[in-house]
């Protein structure tokens, strides 16, 4: 018992320091050159199993793995695009959420990132309480959604949600930020759950817009060969998006300088974004939406507001 910890211990060092692609007996022998002794094959079937489940692994096919970190070097001189809304602007805060995708660490929860302002300054953060239907947005794409709900028997509508926010009044001040206008969000440190913040006006971003475009249609014509494939329709929306990022050529990174997976989301045709009954959401193509255990997500609806019952706060 004591060797197979170790030698999933083991596996699991190799996976976080995985910065290109492998397969599955390249990464056995790798295995076995650090471990010192050969690994049996009864072992071998349940390291296949972890490489096929692991949450930082993204399956290609012929058994091929992309490690998360391969995609984020990858991109990692890309700023993400997160627009704000007069409600986050009125309440003088940042919450994160899907927007963060695909520079959303695996194995923090969004309590534990860090955020910089321009002079590198760590933000402030807090745990505040609002309401669900303010809250429910900015989780809308995310696989994991804060768990610390107030029900209200009496008034479902007026049920709360606590989530970590950060403390951004004094800087939208500085930025004389507006609704409409944009933060953009670099990375730092991928492993630590590090990103810097810096204003990004309505103005550049309607100027950006086209290159960000040309991105969103390139991404979206990679992913249309992909409807057929198993492994890349059963995955969720991070990983689906972090594959075919990587896919693309360097040349189109080098052009564009700014990410939005929302804008990106919104801006497919051929696709949508539905909510599967097991939990977490994923990128369809439509003609699939009737075949599927599928719970309509999409990116171009409107949240209304709901305030009846529970169930329908979380349908709006």
């Amino acid at each position: 018992m004591t060797n197979r910890i170790s030698l999933n211990r083991l596996a699991e060092t190799l996976i976080q320091e995985s910065r290109t692609p492998f397969n599955t007996e390249d990464f056995a022998k790798h295995l076995e050159s650090r471990w010192q002794k050969e690994v049996s094959g009864s072992a071998r079937k349940r390291l296949e199993k972890v490489l096929h489940n692991h949450s930082s692994l993204i399956g290609i096919p012929e058994s091929d793995f992309i490690p998360f970190r391969a995609v984020v070097d990858k991109i990692s001189h890309v700023s993400l695009s997160v627009q704000l809304g007069a409600w986050e602007l009125k309440q003088g805060i940042l919450i994160p959420g899907h927007r963060l995708i695909p520079f959303m660490p695996v194995n923090l929860k969004e309590s534990e990132l860090t955020f910089l302002d321009p002079d590198g300054n760590k933000i402030p953060k807090l745990k505040q309480s609002y309401y669900i239907q303010d809250i429910v947005p900015f989780y809308q794409y995310c696989a994991r959604f804060p768990e610390e709900i107030k029900f209200n028997e009496w008034i479902p509508g007026k049920s709360c949600m606590t989530v970590t926010v950060w403390n951004m009044r004094s800087l939208y001040k500085s930025f004389s930020s507006r609704p409409g206008d944009a933060l953009l969000i670099d990375l730092v440190d991928y492993e630590k759950g590090i990103y810097q913040i810096r204003p990004y006006s309505s103005r550049q971003y309607r100027l950006d817009r086209l290159r960000m475009r040309a991105l969103y249609i390139a991404l979206a014509t990679q992913m249309d060969p992909l409807c057929e494939d198993e492994k890349f329709c059963s995955a969720g929306l991070e990983k689906q998006l972090l594959r075919i990022l990587f896919s693309m050529n360097l040349k189109v990174f080098r052009e564009v300088e700014v990410f939005s997976v929302t804008d990106f989301l919104e801006s497919l045709k051929e696709w949508t974004v539905v909510g599967c009954e097991a939990g977490g959401v994923q990128m369809v193509p439509v003609w699939q939406m009737e075949s599927g255990p599928f719970v309509r997500a999409d990116a171009n609806r409107v949240v209304k507001g709901e305030l009846g019952s529970l169930n329908k706060i979380f349908q709006d």
